[in-house]
């Protein structure tokens, strides 16, 4: 932790929240809730999904009213606050979720405000694209194109503009929403890297992330809810990781990961020198019924374009794909969920789930074959055991799926397909933005889908979890599968190096 800007408890704080309560229907997300950041400090928020940190983040964003509770803001107690006041108030806050328009350039994206200023004759876009292509050399990504449109870069892309589109107006307080969730550990370096910097200028930084090592390496102090209610608030000095996990979920978490006793059986997928686009390139792996097959990489090795190339929501253009030893040729993903292949992708958000209809219509959608009526009393008992099996925290089945929070949908992302007749389930990030209670309900539901004699095949940038669920582990490098790992192969230092390019390959 970086101290070269002391950060005193005398200093008065930026932002001042005391008793925030908050009530959806009949569910309390929040309830007598303090908080307070002063300047100079970084100061984490972790609990589980669900705990009421994302409410916590909209109240003070302006993006919800909260029912009871005072704001104040620089000494100034504010009645009403809207997204537009807050920024004025000098408080950015960079969600989980991206807030970007994909039709956008990266210059447009970061100097947005500006081109709606009132009066601006015209724009000078050399320019904007010069300051642009500053302001990500200024952080550490000067290789992001100005030009480029959002929908053109990767997710780890995406969210660095985010993060500079925030800069751009030299707030005073930001609010990080799992900011490395989809970052190399170069990048989320870097990221950290910056936030000590802004702390060294006095900016007030409130941290939300569920990667506890980053907490107690970056923290001064580090809040926790629970169930929407203040556990405490703690210097990271007095805290450790047990002690941690306690207080957010209660109890001590004793083993994260199912437990490996399980048999390989048959061959359920094969897949020979596929290639599609340019971001696979001669990708060869098998998959068997009961057993976990992971794949590990750094960010763009291609490891999402190979397993949608899989499914056949991207085109391949060579290889071939043997499913229960057929020989398929899917043109859609509509083919391969009919043979008995289901995605769960890693923008749950935009590709995993339909954010406007229900919960009870996500969980179920991909279960419904043909047309017809289909009675909503037993599907929606279906629906809850779906759900009660992933440990998902919701009101009722009828409430929009956008009203959970991120891990809460991201757990009915994957019990959507647990409702299908599968043979073969893919999960592209299973876990990202996702509490480690709730990880460990994740990781257990994926063991059981393999004990029941699903091939399970799981992309993670998570270490950790690679090398704690997977029994076969494959690294991709530059589009290629660049090696097979078993056993006690499976540990960071091999995977890091075949990732880099540091190991000889011996993966045909």
């Amino acid at each position: 932790m970086n101290d070269t800007h002391p950060m005193s408890e005398s200093n008065p704080p930026v932002v001042e929240m005391r008793g925030i309560s908050k009530q959806f229907g009949g569910i309390h997300a929040l309830t007598d809730v303090d908080l307070s950041l002063r300047p100079g400090e970084i100061q984490g928020l972790i609990g589980e999904n669900g705990a009421g940190k994302s409410t916590l983040i909209k109240i003070l964003a302006g993006a919800y009213r909260r029912d009871a509770g005072d704001i104040e803001i620089a000494g100034q107690r504010l009645s009403s606050i809207s997204p537009r006041g807050i920024r004025d108030h000098g408080i950015a806050i960079i969600y989980q979720e991206f807030m970007l328009a994909p039709d956008l350039s990266v210059a447009e994206s970061l100097f947005l405000d500006e081109l709606h200023e009132k009066g601006r004759p015209y724009i000078n876009w050399r320019t904007l694209e010069r300051r642009a292509s500053e302001m990500l050399e200024s952080v550490g990504f000067g290789h992001i194109d100005p030009r480029q449109t959002i929908q053109e870069l990767t997710v780890a892309e995406q969210q660095i503009v985010e993060i500079c589109k925030a800069l751009a107006s030299s707030p005073q307080v930001i609010v990080f929403d799992e900011p490395t969730a989809v970052l190399t550990a170069s990048e989320a370096r870097t990221l950290l890297d910056i936030i000590r910097r802004l702390k060294d200028d006095g900016v007030a930084v409130l941290y939300v992330s569920h990667r506890l090592p980053e907490l107690f390496e970056i923290c001064d102090r580090i809040t926790v809810l629970k169930d929407g209610r203040l556990v405490d608030s703690l210097p990271t000095t007095l805290l450790t990781e047990e002690s941690l996990i306690r207080m957010m979920v209660g109890r001590d978490l004793q083993q994260m990961f199912p437990p490996r006793d399980r048999a390989a059986g048959r061959e359920v997928l094969r897949v020979e020198h596929l290639e599609s686009g340019a971001r696979v390139k001669d990708a060869s792996f098998v998959a068997h019924a009961g057993e976990i097959v992971g794949f590990a990489g750094l960010v763009g090795s291609g490891r999402t374009e190979l397993m949608r190339a899989v499914f056949g929501a991207d085109r391949h253009t060579s290889g071939s794909v043997y499913f229960d030893g057929v020989k398929l040729t899917l043109r859609g993903a509509r083919g391969a969920v009919s043979r008995g292949i289901g995605l769960v992708p890693e923008d749950r958000k935009h590709q995993g789930l339909i954010q406007e209809q229900s919960i009870r219509f996500n969980t179920a959608m991909v279960s419904q074959t043909g047309i017809g009526f289909i009675s909503p009393l037993p599907e929606g008992r279906r629906v809850r055991e779906l759900l009660s099996k992933l440990g998902t925290k919701y009101g009722s089945i009828e409430d929009p799926v956008s009203s959970l929070s991120g891990g809460n949908q991201q757990k009915v992302s994957v019990a959507k397909w647990l409702a299908r007749d599968l043979k073969l389930i893919i999960l592209d990030e299973p876990t990202r933005g996702v509490d480690v209670g709730a990880k460990g309900e994740i990781y257990r539901a994926i063991g059981a889908l393999a004990n029941e004699g699903f091939a399970v095949v799981v992309v993670s940038s998570e270490l950790p979890e690679v090398i704690g669920l997977c029994d076969r582990v494959y690294v991709m490098r530059e589009g290629f599968v660049v090696t097979e790992l078993t056993g006690d192969d499976i540990n960071e230092e091999e995977i890091m190096q075949h990732a880099m390019g540091a190991k000889r390959e011996n993966c045909a």
